[in-house]
């Protein structure tokens, strides 16, 4: 093998030997290389060591270079990475899609709690061909509509049986309106407006919570004979 000195050392060994010093420029800078004895022996120097020196030293630099390429690839390939936007996937899609409406639960209808009973009847007799009768039907209908806790009987005069004929007992004429509960009755007598009707069911509500039994009468007497 070759051995590296000094410029000044192999120049003095060149001159001391009869021949000129060899220099090896590669990757690590300039060295001179001490010919060997085929110098001598008319073997040229640069066969054998220079050779064998820059062939080193270019390994050397190709090892350097295949060492650093991958890092300094993956730094250029990781800054193109960076510029291009990722495209999201098809699972990232369907988590960002917009969640389906989901139904909200209708909650069951409430059944009408029907309205207590006051145990308050009226009596609605009337007859067909008599005009205050006429009147006095639809009166009749929107008081059980306001009033749903009272009982409405409908009869025709002529159809009265025995216990009707009782509560209507002591009147004249039609239409007749008879408010009763147990031992207590109130006769409205002739046509009566939706307003008067209420005020008259009212007053027998207070008759009927101040005495045992009670019997009274009322009304316009606009009536048919």
């Amino acid at each position: 093998m070759p051995k590296f000195r000094g410029t000044h050392a192999a120049t003095a060994d060149a001159s001391a030997n009869g021949s000129r010093p060899r220099f090896c420029t590669g990757f690590l800078g300039t060295a001179s290389i001490r010919p060997d004895r085929r110098s001598v022996m008319g073997i040229p120097a640069h066969v054998g060591p220079v050779r064998g020196g820059r062939l080193s030293l270019r390994l050397v630099g190709i090892l350097v270079l295949l060492a650093l390429g991958p890092l300094l690839l993956a730094a250029c390939g990781g800054s193109e990475e960076e510029k291009v936007p990722a495209t999201p996937t098809k699972q990232a899609q369907a988590r960002t899609a917009t969640p389906v409406a989901t139904r909200t639960p209708v909650p069951p209808t409430a059944t009408p709690t029907p309205a207590p009973e006051s145990g308050v009847k009226l009596l609605f007799a009337y007859s067909p061909g008599c005009p205050h009768c006429a009147y006095q039907k639809p009166i009749i209908t929107e008081f059980e509509q306001r009033q749903p806790e009272v009982d409405v009987i409908w009869v025709r005069y002529a159809d009265l049986n025995s216990e009707q004929r009782t509560l209507v007992e002591g009147t004249s004429g039609h239409p007749v309106m008879v408010f009763h509960s147990g031992d207590h009755t109130r006769q409205v007598v002739g046509e009566t407006s939706i307003d008067v009707l209420e005020q008259e069911y009212e007053v027998f509500q207070g008759q009927v919570g101040k005495t045992e039994k009670s019997k009274t009468k009322t009304g316009s007497y606009i009536i048919c004979r």
